[in-house]
C-alpha cells in the first residue's frame, strides 16, 4: 500500500519525491501541493521502512528459524 501510494503521488507530479526535494516546491504552489507533499513524504518513509521489514523477513524465511533460539516453539 505504501509504495502504491508514493506512484501515484510520482504520477500526479510527474516527479519522484526525490526531485521535488531537490528543486523544492514552486514558490507559486498552492496549500494543496504543500499538503500533498507531507503525505508522500510519509507514504515514502513507510515504503523504506516496509522494504527493510521485508527484506528482514526474508533473511529468516531464508535460513530458517532454530528451535533452540525459542525453546516454547511448538509448545
Amino acid at each position: 500500500m505504501p509504495a502504491q501510494k508514493v506512484k501515484s503521488f510520482e504520477k500526479q507530479f510527474k516527479a519522484t519525491l526525490e526531485k521535488v526535494e531537490t528543486g523544492g516546491i514552486p514558490d507559486d504552489a498552492d496549500h494543496e501541493m504543500h499538503e500533498d507533499y507531507i503525505e508522500w513524504s510519509h507514504w515514502a518513509r513507510a515504503a523504506k521502512k516496509c522494504k527493510k521489514e521485508i527484506a528482514l523477513v526474508q533473511g529468516i524465511v531464508q535460513q530458517g528459524l532454530r528451535t533452540e533460539d525459542f525453546p516454547y516453539v511448538g509448545y
